[in-house]
């Protein structure tokens, strides 16, 4: 097995959370643990902090896969039509290609992986602010328009396939 040239192995800074840079996006708080610049192209890896509710209408990755570990909280996804509520300490594949959402049931804490991560980590940049603390946002946090957010969703070619569970496309989340 090799290595590729344009992967050096090892510790790209600090795996300290609190050195890491973190955003504000659509009421809760993205923590970049890995960015894809850092991974050479590769994937993302995003500590988030959600609120109970909130979640992506459903929707469909043509070239991103999405891995999503609970490490607090709960929230039910679906995948492909099929529900499953799962809580801290699940892990769930959610491959490309393939129609998924997901709601939280409570506050939680999740960790992301997306492969590769640059186009959606940059909708996440381009639709959010710095975080003033690694804490959800403030009631009075700037906020961008989730239809603007739902269409650099669609330009980076994620389909938009239904609702989230539970809600209107564009009231209350975004992919």
């Amino acid at each position: 097995m090799s290595i590729s040239a344009t992967r050096a192995p090892g510790f790209t800074r600090s795996a300290d959370r609190d050195d890491a840079e973190s955003r504000w996006y659509l009421g809760q708080v993205m923590t970049y643990l890995l960015t894809s610049a850092e991974s050479a192209g590769g994937p993302c890896v995003i500590e988030a902090t959600v609120p109970a509710g909130s979640g992506p209408p459903e929707h469909v990755h043509a070239h991103e896969d999405e891995m999503v570990f609970v490490l607090a909280g709960s929230a039910t996804f679906y995948l492909e039509g099929e529900a499953r509520k799962v809580g801290a300490g699940s892990f769930v594949w959610l491959p490309r290609g393939h129609r998924h959402t997901f709601a939280f049931d409570e506050q939680s804490r999740v960790l992301c992986v997306v492969t590769p991560g640059a186009a959606v980590e940059g909708v996440f940049r381009e639709s959010s602010v710095p975080a003033e603390c690694h804490d959800l946002p403030p009631a009075d946090a700037p906020m961008e328009d989730v239809q603007l957010v739902v269409k650099r969703f669609v330009e980076t070619g994620c389909s938009i396939t239904g609702p989230p569970p539970g809600g209107a496309a564009t009231d209350d989340a975004a992919v």
